[in-house]
């Protein structure tokens, strides 16, 4: 069985490197980018993620132009792919705006970052198995 995919977007290696051991450790399979030109090219060629957690301030593509470059992509699902904008200087108005389909701030509750990702994931999980 595979196990579900998340993409991690964020510039900050500490917490690019937190999240994935966190998540591995979970049974996720994590992927990592620095910002969100490396995001678009890897979505544009690897298999779409059930969730994706996305920084605002990145250098090269941040987070805005993330989402606008990611809404324009040809959608190969039939469940869009939920974006939850994990931030410190944005707020639930400024991801709800890009399109993002939640927020989490940061420093962020470990439980609060679990729950959102198992709500999503497992239920990517349970479609592969039907």
């Amino acid at each position: 069985m595979q196990y579900p995919r998340i993409l991690i977007v964020e510039d900050d290696e500490n917490i690019r490197d937190f999240c994935r051991s966190l998540l591995e450790g979970e049974g996720y399979n994590v992927e990592t980018c620095q910002n969100g030109e490396d995001a678009i090219a890897s979505l544009d060629k690897s298999q779409d993620p059930c969730l994706i957690l996305l920084d605002m301030l990145m250098p090269v593509m941040n987070g805005r132009e993330f989402m606008s470059a990611f809404s324009k992509r040809p959608h190969h699902t039939v469940v869009p792919i939920p974006v939850y904008l994990v931030s410190a200087t944005s707020n639930s108005n400024d991801g709800e705006e890009m399109g993002c389909l939640g927020f989490l701030r940061k420093p962020f509750n470990i439980e609060a970052l679990l729950c959102i990702v198992r709500g999503h994931c497992h239920a990517c999980e349970n479609l592969q198995a039907a």
